[in-house]
């Protein structure tokens, strides 16, 4: 605090010192006021300048320096005193308060959320000023307050002269080697610049003219100026989020102009070229934009970039009204040709990326910014496009689209990526349409008609490659009503022959107690279930191998902001076929068979999403590292969805072990406290003294993970370790189908035999002979036949199990087992359950 006033007390001496000096060696003749100073500073840093200036605008409020002297002794010993206090006040309340652990992790948790909400607010700001850092020499005059006999003015005129430079200056996270500065400013001009000159590497800013008066006539030239860094710069002043929806932007910019008008009413022109210029991936041959402002309070601008490869561009020009100019017609005009359209997909790579083909598309925009009117055509022939949605390229895609006075025609659009086909057709309104208060006319009845049936759009065996979220088979049938911008879909999805992922979510070891604080004090069996519910996740961190190299990537399209711009979108009874052969997995941990049906109505946001249907799971099975546990066959096992729950569906499954039955029934946000573990003697799951507590399952878990993964002497079982947790890491092979009434379905994988089975000298790699097939073959004829034969690895020698289940009754079945180191065994099961 000291090191901070004793600079502006020298800067008030000095004041005080050239104040006094006679007019002609201090101020120009023509100078006049009742207050007057001039500041020479050979050398200072520019940070001891922000209280010299608070001095300065003090001075000007009437306050005298004697009076900073006084207030700086008092403020001094005040602080002297009260630091004292404080220390014994300090003493005194850690003596009698010590935060208990609760406490402390609720303001733990209250604190970090403060800090996130800051961090995220103050993200995209740029420094404050007292973050400006840096040397400065030079002049500064200034004079105020009229005549003499005017000092008393309420409204005194002030100017001032400043002829200053600096070096090296940093403002946080930015950097300028020089800067210098001339002119003068008043309040009735505003501020003159003789010369004001910044540079920075090889990047420069000049500007010269008068800003900021009644009559404003200033040029600006900034150049070589890196595209990143103009983005970092401008992000601030843009609306939140809204610079994260453009690509990254390559090059060098140079951009002139001119201000004019008045501060009231500006007018002006800029210019900007991009050099070396790239957007996302796509290398740009030119890109050059113009605009102007004019005194009618129109904006009229052009721009026009094509890509480095290939011919075509991409140009847009027009005139668009400003809120208080009288003319509100809008005039806008953008076209797209050729390979211009890379450009357009730079902007949504993870969707698509346009390889080649014939384009030719525009766009006229007419009437007002409140009416506007579209028209336009978009042809594509044999167009070639990449998307890293899909297994194959899209080729040919053909398309004919026209806008005429605010419809959309979809006249024919076919694509094609390997064996699957996408046609639409159709027609749709751009925006709701406005009725005059004369009626409807003849055009607008003709459009309500073509759009009666909406577009229509057919897709049959699209193989889909969404990372992260799914990999299968699309086929659909939907139609597509209301507007383009709020549009209606209605018909059905199916998705089949694939698998989706359930995401895996990354926390952070020290996020669990932060969220028990948050919830308060959890109960012992709550607290027993929650260890039990971090299972999986702790079993996938376990089963993956690329655990300790970092978070696996998201997909890219399953963001809030991208999930955002859906809202719009709403459902009409829109049904979701999941089947045949779909599988839901959770990596490295869960692999469920699941089918059924749901019809979905609301607009696409969690909270309005009204779903209704039955998922079914066929199989599956739990992998725990050393615990495999399996879906119960003869438990329905599904989930079911109806409008109230919305996305929070009641389940009903129940998996079976070798040693424990676990049993959920509830809804699926509350499944923790639905679970029920028995023993597996135990016929019916959750009756009698068999209910196990989690404790009593835990140390079920520790058991088998110790039998699995040590030998009778203690050491480390290898063999055990290669054939259960390496299993389960090497690629898997599914196949199945159904012939007439009969379903099969047929799983391989390779496997490795046992480590130390192996000669020790010799690379278990080296040969591909050491590798074995497993594998497992299903045959079922509805529920009354199934047959299942497996050959797996166990240890170091191979298995082959024959399972044969044949329902006799509604409530009594055979079973017949035979494994190839054991007898065969008929089984007759019971249960009082249809």
């Amino acid at each position: 605090l000291i090191s901070k006033i004793r600079p502006a007390e020298k800067i008030v001496k000095q004041v005080t010192t050239l104040a006094s000096l006679p007019h002609e060696t201090e101020f120009d003749s023509s100078v006049s006021g009742a207050w007057r100073f001039r500041l020479a500073v050979p050398r200072a840093d520019i940070e001891e300048m922000l209280p010299a200036l608070r001095i300065v605008t003090d001075i000007r409020k009437g306050d005298t320096p004697e009076e900073y002297g006084r207030a700086k002794t008092a403020f001094l010993k005040g602080v002297e005193d009260t630091g004292y206090a404080i220390v014994d006040l300090a003493r005194q309340v850690s003596d009698v308060t010590i935060p208990s652990p609760k406490v402390k992790a609720e303001a733990a948790s209250e604190l970090e959320e403060v800090t996130e909400k800051n961090v995220e607010a103050t993200a995209n700001a740029l420094p404050g000023l007292q973050d400006l850092r840096g040397e400065w020499h030079g002049m500064i005059q200034a004079t105020g307050g009229g005549d003499d006999a005017e000092f008393e003015s309420p409204q005194p005129a002030e100017a001032v002269l400043f002829d200053i430079a600096g070096a090296d200056w940093q403002w946080g996270p930015y950097s300028v080697e020089h800067v210098e500065a001339q002119g003068a400013a008043n309040a009735s001009d505003g501020l003159k610049l003789k010369r004001l000159e910044l540079r920075s590497d090889a990047a420069s800013l000049s500007v010269m003219g008068a800003i900021g008066g009644e009559s404003q006539d200033a040029t600006f030239a900034l150049r070589d100026l890196p595209a990143p860094l103009a983005g970092k710069l401008i992000g601030p002043l843009l609306p939140d989020k809204s610079l994260s929806d453009f690509p990254t932007i390559g090059g060098d910019l140079l951009i002139q102009g001119h201000l004019g008008g008045s501060v009231a009413k500006p007018e002006g022109e800029v210019m900007m070229r991009l050099r070396e210029g790239r957007i996302g991936a796509v290398k740009l041959k030119s890109a050059e934009a113009r605009a102007e402002l004019n005194d009618s309070r129109r904006a009229e601008f052009e721009a026009e970039a094509s890509p480095a490869e290939g011919t075509g561009l991409v140009r847009i020009a027009g005139t668009i009204p400003l809120p208080e100019a009288e003319d509100q017609s809008l005039a806008v005009d953008w076209r797209v040709r050729e390979q211009g359209m890379t450009l357009l997909t730079a902007f949504v790579p993870e969707v698509a990326e346009w390889q080649s083909g014939a384009a030719e598309m525009s766009l006229h925009v007419r009437g007002t910014p409140a009416a506007p009117v579209y028209d336009g055509v978009l042809e594509v022939r044999k167009a070639r496009i990449n998307s890293p949605l899909l297994s194959r390229p899209i080729y040919p895609a053909n398309a004919t689209v026209r806008i005429q006075r605010n419809t959309l025609y979809a006249d024919d659009v076919e694509a094609r990526s390997g064996k699957g086909i996408v046609r639409i057709k159709g027609a749709m309104p751009v925006l709701k349409p406005r009725r005059s208060g004369s009626g409807e006319t003849w055009e607008g009845l003709v459009a309500r008609a073509d759009t009666a049936g909406g577009v229509k759009m057919t897709i049959n065996g699209l193989d889909l490659r969404a990372r992260n979220i799914y990999n299968g088979q699309l086929n659909a049938n939907m139609v597509a009503k209301g507007t383009l911008t709020a549009p209606e879909l209605s018909g059905e999805l199916r998705f089949s022959r694939g698998t989706a992922f359930v995401q895996q979510q990354q926390t952070s070891p020290d996020e669990a107690p932060s969220q028990q604080a948050k919830s308060g004090t959890l109960s012992t069996k709550q607290d027993s279930r929650g260890v039990l519910a971090g299972i999986l996740e702790r079993a996938a961190r376990a089963n993956d191998p690329r655990h300790g190299e970092g978070a696996a990537p998201e997909n890219e399209l399953m963001t809030e902001k991208n999930l955002e711009k859906l809202q719009n979108l709403r459902l009409q009874g829109l049904k979701l076929v999941v089947g045949p052969e779909m599988s839901v997995v959770y990596p490295f941990v869960l692999n469920f068979g699941v089918a059924g049906e749901l019809t979905i109505d609301g607009y696409v946001d969690a909270g309005h999403l009204k779903p209704n249907g039955t998922l079914q799971f066929e199989r599956g099975d739990v992998n725990l590292v050393a615990t495999q546990i399996r879906l119960d066959r003869d438990h329905p096992n599904k989930i079911v969805f109806t409008p109230d729950q919305g996305l929070d569906p009641y389940v009903d499954v129940s998996f079976l072990g070798s040693d424990i039955r676990a049993l959920i029934q509830g809804p699926a946000s509350r499944w923790t406290d639905n679970l029920i573990l028995t023993s597996s003697a135990q016929a019916t799951p959750g009756e009698g003294d068999a209910t196990l507590s989690p404790s009593e399952a835990a140390r079920i878990f520790e058991g088998q993970l110790v039998e699995s993964l040590l030998e009778q002497d203690g050491k480390i079982a290898f063999s055990n370790l290669a054939s259960t947790t390496l299993n389960s890491l090497m690629p898997k092979i599914e196949a199945g189908g159904n012939v007439g009434k009969a379903r099969w379905r047929l799983t391989a994988a390779p496997s490795l035999p046992g480590l130390l089975s192996l000669d020790p000298g010799m690379d278990p790699f080296s040969n591909t002979s050491q590798f074995t097939l497993g594998s497992e073959a299903e045959i079922s004829f509805g529920d009354s036949l199934t047959a299942t034969l497996s050959r797996n690895l166990d240890a170091d020698e191979m298995r082959t199990q024959l399972s044969l289940m044949y329902k006799l009754t509604s409530k009594l079945r055979l079973q017949l087992k035979s494994l190839s180191a054991s007898a065969t065994r008929v089984l007759f099961e019971f249960s009082t359950k249809d």
